[in-house]
């Protein structure tokens, strides 16, 4: 699996970009549709994706991101 992803926290003015490849493949078979995507993908990447959220919120900044231009509205 391979998650990409710009994560933006408008209330913490934080913002990172990452990119992960992780294999999710026990049985080391490849091809047969067996692969364990909801098993260890997907909560790998929930994991890594607010452990990154947390250590950006602690992180020491110099400056602040300018986030404004991505605050987007959206109709309902």
């Amino acid at each position: 699996m391979i998650e990409n992803a710009y994560v933006i926290d408008f209330e913490a003015k934080t913002e990172f970009l990452f990119t992960a490849l992780i294999l999710v493949n026990e049985n080391e078979t490849y091809n047969d549709d067996f692969y364990e995507y909801e098993a260890l993908g997907f909560p790998f990447f929930v994991h890594l994706g607010r452990h990154l959220a947390e250590h950006e919120k602690k992180r020491p900044r110099a400056h602040l991101p300018d986030l404004e231009r991505f605050d987007l509205f959206y109709r309902e």
